[in-house]
């Protein structure tokens, strides 16, 4: 099996937010390194954040809505089967009309 971990599983477009107790922070990309942005920890700090991940998300994420790339659980691994062959059986059961899907 030639499995590949990922560092993360966060979208291109993430950018890292924390907090303390004062502020909150994020780290954006810019044109020489990284940009830490600060903003109070208040309402409006945290409506000016929320502005500036939406920002962020519009122009590099395309406006699409981020999807968690599919799991295949390891005691289905084991067994040999992939998300492809799930693929296939979920297409097969939708045409059956056993489950609600979507069949191409």
């Amino acid at each position: 099996m030639s499995a590949e971990a990922i560092p993360t599983a966060a979208p291109p477009w993430a950018i890292k937010v924390w907090a303390d107790d004062r502020n909150v922070y994020a780290e954006v990309p810019s044109v020489n390194s990284p940009c830490v942005i600060a903003y109070a920890y208040t309402e409006g700090g945290l409506a000016r954040m929320l502005a500036l991940l939406g920002a962020k998300h519009t122009a590099d994420g395309g406006g699409e809505p981020y999807l968690r790339p599919p799991v295949v659980a390891k005691a289905l691994l084991k067994d040999g089967l992939t998300q492809k062959d799930l693929d296939s059986a979920r297409e097969a059961l939708a045409s059956l009309g056993l489950i609600k899907g979507l069949v191409k």
